[in-house]
């Protein structure tokens, strides 16, 4: 790509990039130097960059996500509508800190009568979580969560770690959510998407050193107050960009088209 970026530097093209995180990665760093736009999906990002040509146009999320049926997505994983579900996943792989931190706290989460939890443990962990979890009527492990457009609409709440597309997600979706970030990905760059949506009341942020002992405290918190939940739908949906995709390529396309 470097060679493309500086020929068309040369040549005087446009040159648009898109940063999905809100602590900007090196790469973008240095592009955003020659880059005639720059597409943020959090304004966090903007400081990074000359703020002239900055856009918060969000990340480009699938529109399947959105005006879901809720009674649908809760027929379809067998959750009552006056049940209170807990949605946790960790990625395609899994969170070992997530499932391990589940294992411990699971027995308690389910020990109120209408808590449901739906535990996406990630390819890495299955076999593992599976093995060793008690079977529970209210309970559902999966490997992988193929309808996620469902398990947002079926879900009182999330508890996942911070990528820049789940953050999205949730906040197209409106889903309330405790968002733990990874401390092992570059740059620590999870951390600054969860400040984000906290700020914003929109999701709580736990460290992962907290998650062993507060797991329990912290979701059953979120589910037992209807009253923060709907405050933090609110909160998500007000920064939400649902038509990020059309307004990074409107921008482009308009790029193209000006002599």
């Amino acid at each position: 790509a470097g060679p493309v970026l500086l020929a068309a530097r040369v040549l005087g093209r446009p040159i648009v990039i898109q940063e999905q995180n809100a602590f900007p990665g090196v790469t973008n760093k240095l592009l955003g130097q020659m880059a005639t736009s720059i597409h943020l999906a959090f304004p966090e990002a903007r400081r990074f960059f000359d703020a002239k040509r900055c856009i918060v146009s969000g990340n480009p999320t699938r529109a399947a996500l959105v005006d879901v049926d809720r009674a649908e997505a809760r027929r379809h994983f067998a959750v009552p509508e006056t049940g209170r579900l807990l949605l946790v996943f960790g990625g395609s792989l899994g969170s070992a800190a997530l499932n391990t931190a589940m294992e411990t706290h699971l027995e308690r989460l389910l020990a109120e009568p209408d808590i449901y939890v739906i535990w996406q443990t990630g390819s890495l962990y299955f076999d593992r979580v599976h093995d060793r979890v008690t079977p529970h009527e209210r309970l559902s492990v999966l490997k992988y969560i193929d309808r996620m457009d469902l398990a947002y609409a079926a879900a009182d709440a999330v508890l996942a770690r911070a990528g820049a597309i789940t953050c999205s997600e949730l906040m197209v979706t409106g889903t309330p959510s405790i968002l733990v970030p990874s401390p092992n990905v570059a740059e620590d760059h999870q951390t600054p998407n969860a400040r984000s949506m906290s700020d914003a009341g929109a999701a709580r942020f736990l460290a992962e050193a907290d998650l062993a002992g507060r797991l329990a405290d912290e979701a059953l918190g979120l589910l037992r107050d209807a009253d923060t939940r709907r405050a933090m739908r609110d909160a998500a949906l007000r920064i939400a960009k649902p038509h990020a995709a059309r307004e990074i390529a409107a921008d482009i396309l308009n790029r193209i088209n000006t002599p």
